[in-house]
C-alpha cells in the first residue's frame, strides 16, 4: 500500500480494493508525502525539525541512513545529539493496579518509567503482548 501511494494511487482507491478504513490509508499517504519532501534533498540540508518529525513518525534511523545514502551511524549520532534516545512511556493494563504496557517514542518530553536496577526480560515479535490486546 505504502508504494502504491508512492506511486500516485489514491487512498480513495486503495480503500475500494482493501476496505480499509480512509483514516489509516491518509496516515498513510501522510507518510509517504512527508518521505518524498524530505527525500529530495541530501542528508546535509535536512532541517532539525524534520529529523525530529521523521523520529517522531515512526522513520528509524536505518531506514533514515537507507534514504539519504549514508551510514546509519551518522543518522544516530545527529539524532542523539537533536533528540537524543527514545522515552518510554505506560499505557495502563485495565483491571490491574499499577500494571502498564510501555512503549517507545521520540515525542515525549521526558522519559515517565522508572528504571530499577533489577533483572529484566525483554519480549520480541508479536503475539499476545502488544498493546491493546485482549
Amino acid at each position: 500500500m505504502y508504494e502504491a501511494l508512492r506511486h500516485g494511487v489514491e487512498p480513495e482507491e486503495l480503500v475500494r480494493i482493501t476496505h480499509m478504513n480512509i483514516w489509516f490509508v491518509k496516515e498513510m499517504k501522510a507518510l509517504v508525502d512527508f518521505e518524498e519532501a524530505i527525500r529530495s534533498s541530501p542528508w546535509s540540508s535536512l532541517s532539525d525539525a524534520n529529523l525530529k518529525k521523521a523520529k517522531e513518525w515512526g522513520f528509524s534511523d536505518k531506514y533514515l541512513s537507507k534514504l539519504f545514502n549514508v551510514k546509519e551511524s551518522v543518522v544516530r549520532s545527529r539524532r542523539q545529539a537533536l533528540i537524543g534516545d527514545a522515552r518510554f512511556e505506560p499505557v495502563p493494563v485495565s483491571g490491574v493496579k499499577d500494571a502498564a504496557y510501555y512503549y517507545s517514542t521520540y515525542s515525549a518530553g521526558e522519559d515517565m518509567v522508572p528504571v530499577s536496577g533489577k533483572r529484566k526480560v525483554m519480549i520480541l515479535g508479536g503475539g499476545p503482548n502488544r498493546i491493546g490486546q485482549g
